[in-house]
């Protein structure tokens, strides 16, 4: 008898499952319905994304306006520094920027690498990391900039200040971008 009733009650529970199993899989299949009639058309109005990051990549030049924050302990004469840049952007939106510019007074280039992303078309994150000598010691930098990119017909130009904090505390300052492509 107890045996016919575990046998009974085992085949109440697969019944309820297979109930609920059948009515999340009409509930699922339902959502997916398509009835072509009363579905908008797929946009094929938006360009793919390779246009928009296309004429991005190339050769931009420019300036960087140097501010120091703190000149009693570490002096710039406050010329502008000339700017070379190299952006490869892939279509994943994904750009690698090769920078090179020559200090005021210096006659060795400093060159270094941007990696990040382009972002809906008009902006751009992107990060350098860098050591520096500070006072005979090396110090890790990291150097983030987020801009927007600013069309004006067929040149593109971006403007941001970043801090650039080159020997902490003392020697802080920021760097004001100033980047055209035509």
């Amino acid at each position: 008898m107890i045996k016919a009733r575990v046998m009974k009650s085992k085949r109440y529970i697969e019944v309820f499952l297979t109930a609920i199993i059948s009515l999340l899989l009409i509930t699922c299949k339902k959502g997916n319905y398509s009835d072509s009639i009363n579905d908008p058309a797929p946009d094929t109005t938006q360009p793919d994304t390779a246009q928009y990051i296309k004429p991005y990549s190339g050769s931009w030049k420019g300036t960087i306006q140097v501010t120091d924050i703190n000149p009693s302990f570490c002096y710039y004469s406050g010329d502008p520094v000339s700017v070379i840049q190299n952006w490869k952007v892939k279509t994943d939106s994904s750009v690698k920027i090769e920078e090179s510019y020559m200090d005021v007074g210096s006659s060795i280039p400093r060159s270094y690498i941007w990696e990040g992303s382009i972002h809906h078309k008009d902006s751009i994150t992107i990060t350098s990391s860098r050591t520096m000598t500070c006072f005979a010691q090396a110090n890790p930098l990291v150097v983030n900039i987020k801009a927007k990119i600013i069309k004006n017909g067929d040149r593109y130009s971006l403007e941001t200040s970043i801090d650039y904090p080159m020997c902490p505390p003392d020697c802080l300052f920021i760097f004001n971008y100033l980047m055209t492509k035509d």
